[in-house]
């Protein structure tokens, strides 16, 4: 799922019932759970249907962009997700890897390693550190 303007609740909602759930965020891993006015109400029913939704299914959150790590402890949008259970702190895998590879893991493993191995560098997928001539090639 990527994160979109006018996303809502009820979107999220559809993904009851399933064991893993991709969403492509924003900026450094967010998507928009922070009510600032009466424009932005939905907002607070996304963070309340994620805070659900994530008590039975495993959320990861993975970047939109090619390049570029989540960094999902900068801002209280990152933290407050983490603190429900988001997952993908620190992650520079592509949407499609992370969609991949929760699914070999739920395929393989039990919830609980799952959670613990998604965010693990297995086999490449995560880069230890990426170099200024990463961008060059």
């Amino acid at each position: 799922l990527k994160a979109y303007p006018n996303l809502t609740a009820d979107i999220l909602n559809k993904f009851k019932g399933y064991d893993g759930l991709v969403i492509e965020g924003t900026g450094l891993g967010h998507i928009s759970i922070n009510e600032t006015d009466k424009y932005t109400k939905e907002n607070t029913k996304i963070f309340l249907t994620l805070k659900d939704l994530a008590k039975k299914t495993i959320i990861v959150m993975a970047p939109q962009t090619i390049y570029g790590r989540l960094q999902m402890d900068v801002y209280s949008t990152g933290r407050r997700l983490q603190e429900i259970g988001i997952l993908g702190n620190f992650s520079d895998m592509t949407a499609e890897t992370t969609y991949i590879k929760l699914a070999w893991l739920l395929s393989n493993y039990k919830k609980e390693d799952t959670k613990e191995m998604i965010c693990k560098n297995l086999r490449g997928e995560i880069s230890e550190r990426i170099e200024d001539n990463t961008f060059l090639y």
